[in-house]
């Protein structure tokens, strides 16, 4: 069979039609103010709108379609030899590379089809994530989509919300490939309508939202702001920027080493257009507008200037995604999950590759997915993925250096700005001698859907302090009858056990 066969896609999220088609938008934070979606993947929560039964749901994430990249699902969880959590390029190699070696193994994601947040919509059908979906599916890979990892039980054993309600996954081995998730920086009217962090509108757009001849700004830190101007421009916007808050000397050095990288020279000239746009020593001081944003106020070298936009994409790095990782009990380094020369955690029978191990690009996830998928089989690591995965840590340092924070960002926010956005906490109601805990307990911090996936790292960074909050399960919220299929389920696994 052709894979390049015309299948349709999984259908545009409900929030990409309620942007493309309705106005005003219709969200609201926990206290009516107007907002809008975020993050595009699920993880702020700020897409959050009633069902007729009165119970939320995320109106970003995509619904299930047939497409190619849903490869085929097993019917039933079964315990797997190697479990990967996690579709994305590190995920994706990590289960061929097992599958490779005879190993039965279970892939799942929350999303509705693979290829994670790098390799999203159209990217499929033009990346190597065809060339990898196909192998999957040519070695028996059994894929389970829709799939949200809720809560670790021990045994390498995870409770999962999917299709057909809560079930528990297990493994012999367990890779963890979750990626990372947006860092967002308050300043005043971050929260408004219009207002995305820079993957969030690359989600939106490659999902169906059309932004033709809008005036869009980018701003923030680090490479994707280039891949989003650029994706902005194919589809007809007016780009204001972008915006880079590091200094030019140390972009430019960084550009010159992604030359000696693989790849390097093709990512500058699909990106030359972008790139000759990109204003340094820039960030946004605010968003401007009362029902959806209507202009931004930019720093720049030479003062502060005012722009009419419909819309601001603006993020600020990315933070790995490692909750899952320490409820297991791994331990982490520098907001990363700790892994030796062949992915291995510090638990037995664990393995974590891609970003959850530290922020490096898609090439250095591919190949630490490769090697943790080969070492979860019981093959040695080859000396050329070794090299590869030495180059790929080595790139991440110079990457995190290049785009370092700059001290005047923690001065952004003024006592109103909102901090938290589900429970609409301002910088003033939060004391300055308060731990990460006290925040949570005495200010309500982190209490919210998100449970301080974006709130935790921002405190952290106004702090000047590593985020010191323990992750707890659930990971995402659960409802009333879910809590009691629970109960049935855990019964049911100990009988089973015993």
């Amino acid at each position: 069979m052709n894979d390049r066969s015309h299948a349709p896609r999984p259908q545009p999220s409900e929030a990409i039609r309620l942007m493309n088609h309705a106005a005003p938008w219709p969200w609201r934070d926990g206290r009516g103010r107007p907002t809008g979606p975020l993050c595009g993947m699920g993880s702020c929560f700020s897409c959050l709108l009633p069902d007729d039964d009165g119970r939320c749901r995320r109106t970003c994430l995509p619904q299930m379609g047939s497409h190619p990249n849903t490869l085929r699902a097993a019917p039933r969880p079964t315990p797997y030899d190697v479990l990967v959590v996690g579709g994305g390029p590190a995920g994706l190699e990590a289960a061929v590379e097992a599958a490779k070696r005879g190993r039965s193994v279970g892939l799942v994601d929350a999303r509705a089809a693979l290829g994670g947040q790098v390799w999203r919509g159209e990217d499929v059908d033009s990346s190597p994530a065809r060339e990898l979906i196909a192998k999957a599916r040519a070695l028996g890979v059994n894929v389970h989509l829709n799939s949200e990892v809720l809560i670790p039980l021990p045994d390498r054993r995870l409770v999962l919300r999917t299709p057909r309600g809560l079930e528990v996954f297990s493994g012999d081995h367990l890779i963890l490939a979750t990626g990372a998730r947006e860092l967002f920086l308050p300043f005043p009217g971050w929260t408004l309508p219009g207002v995305f962090g820079l993957g969030g509108l690359q989600a939106h757009l490659k999902g169906g939202l059309d932004l033709a001849g809008r005036r869009v700004a980018v701003a923030g830190s680090g490479p994707l702001l280039l891949a989003v101007t650029r994706l902005l421009l194919r589809r007809g916007a007016e780009v204001v920027g972008p915006f880079e808050q590091a200094p030019r000397n140390r972009v430019v050095r960084f550009a010159f080493h992604t030359l000696t990288r693989e790849g390097g020279l093709g990512d500058l000239l699909r990106h030359r257009r972008a790139a000759l746009r990109l204003r340094c020593g820039a960030w946004c001081l605010e968003a401007l507008g009362t029902e959806h944003i209507e202009g931004v106020r930019i720093h720049t070298r030479t003062g502060v200037v005012r722009e009419r936009v419909d819309a601001l994409a603006c993020a600020f790095g990315f933070v790995p995604e490692t909750r899952l990782g320490r409820l297991l009990g791994a331990e982490t380094r520098h907001g990363a999950i700790l892994v030796d020369d062949t992915q291995k955690t510090t638990l037995d029978g664990i393995f974590a590759a891609g970003e959850v191990t530290g922020i490096a690009g898609k090439n250095a996830a591919r190949w630490e997915g490769r090697a943790a998928g080969a070492a979860a089989a019981g093959a040695k690591l080859t000396a050329s993925c070794a090299r590869r995965l030495l180059r790929g840590r080595q790139f991440g340092r110079r990457l995190a250096g290049a785009h370092r924070l700059r001290a005047e960002l923690r001065n952004l926010a003024n006592p109103d700005t909102i901090i938290c956005r589900c429970e609409g906490i301002r910088l003033r109601d939060l004391a300055p001698e308060w731990s990460p805990r006290e925040a949570r307990i005495l200010g309500r911090l982190g209490m919210g859907p998100c449970q301080g996936r974006v709130c935790g790292p921002i405190l952290a960074f106004l702090r000047g302090a590593s985020d010191g909050s323990q992750p707890r399960a659930p990971l995402s919220p659960m409802t009333g009858a879910e809590w009691a299929a629970l109960d049935d389920i855990l019964s049911s696994e100990g009988d089973s056990r015993s």
